[in-house]
């Protein structure tokens, strides 16, 4: 299944449901009786080479979700990579420059922890194009034993910030797989692999999955914001950049998926790139997704 019938895919199930170094531990009152969440966030300092953040949860609490950003970043700066551990105890955060920046930038990790969820583990995928120069690769993660995805992430490798992340999301309500998908930013002569990340496990009440998108025009960049139902916590934030004529597919580039510090609602960042083609001012909008527990 290509990147683009998955998108669809995903629009279909939307529609249907209708400081530098540092690191700050913030504890979430319950959202519900059920539910605690804490947000792990951890800056790296400011230079301006590739670098990882890295939100390692406190013991006793797994991994169940988050997010990154670039933070100075000007719109050249990419968010490449966004993966868990294989034990559920951290999430690595990592940017690279797609075009030459002379000034410094930061990378930040956002962890969501919790022991609110059972038998969470971590499932991953690989693209069926992996170890090509195909320029849009996707893949799908799909949790088993009838568990919910709580997070999403993904990784890219052999792209040198010259691949960016279209898609992350998911497929239903409630959630019961991970969608990723990436696109070269012109033409690439070396090989890329894409990798998908799906964190599952058995929630104390289902999770929804929320949506909200900008304005559909040619500004850039674009914010899109999106809230979880009252009593509820954010697990993980997602995206799709595919809200545009297919001139923009590779030239949108996202430097923020955050969850937000109330731990309520996510955003999600996107700005104009180079487009391939050229495209003389194409109108496109940006769609933030939302991962909730209650």
């Amino acid at each position: 299944m290509t990147s683009a019938q998955l998108r669809n895919r995903c629009l279909r199930c939307c529609l249907a449901v209708a400081v530098a170094g540092g690191c700050l531990v913030a504890a979430s009152p319950p959202a519900s009786a059920a539910v605690t969440v804490t947000r792990v966030v951890f800056t790296t300092a400011a230079t301006s080479s590739t670098k990882s953040a890295v939100a390692t949860c406190p013991a006793g609490l797994k991994l169940v979700g988050g997010g990154g950003e670039i933070i100075d970043g000007l719109g050249v700066v990419v968010v490449t990579d966004v993966i868990p551990d294989q034990d559920l105890t951290k999430l690595t955060v990592t940017g690279a420059e797609n075009d030459p920046l002379a000034s410094t930038w930061k990378v930040r990790a956002t962890a969501i922890c919790s022991s609110s969820f059972t038998s969470v583990n971590l499932q991953s995928a690989t693209s069926s194009d992996n170890g090509t120069s195909v320029d849009e690769k996707s893949t799908l993660v799909e949790c088993t034993n009838g568990k919910q995805v709580l997070g999403m992430g993904w990784s890219l490798s052999g792209a040198a910030g010259n691949v960016l992340p279209s898609v992350l999301t998911t497929l239903s309500n409630p959630p019961d797989a991970a969608v990723v998908a990436a696109d070269e930013n012109g033409p690439l002569a070396t090989n890329w692999d894409l990798t998908g990340y799906a964190i599952c496990g058995y929630p104390p009440v289902a999770m929804t999955f929320q949506q909200g998108s900008s304005n559909y025009d040619s500004a850039s960049p674009k914010t899109a914001s999106v809230d979880c139902p009252a009593g509820s916590v954010m697990t993980s934030a997602g995206f799709d950049n595919g809200g545009g004529a297919s001139s923009t597919r590779g030239g949108l580039l996202v430097d923020s998926l955050m969850v937000e510090p109330g731990k309520t609602s996510a955003s999600v960042q996107v700005w104009e790139n180079d487009f391939t083609p050229p495209a003389a001012n194409p109108n496109w909008s940006a769609t933030s997704f939302g991962l909730c527990a209650s």
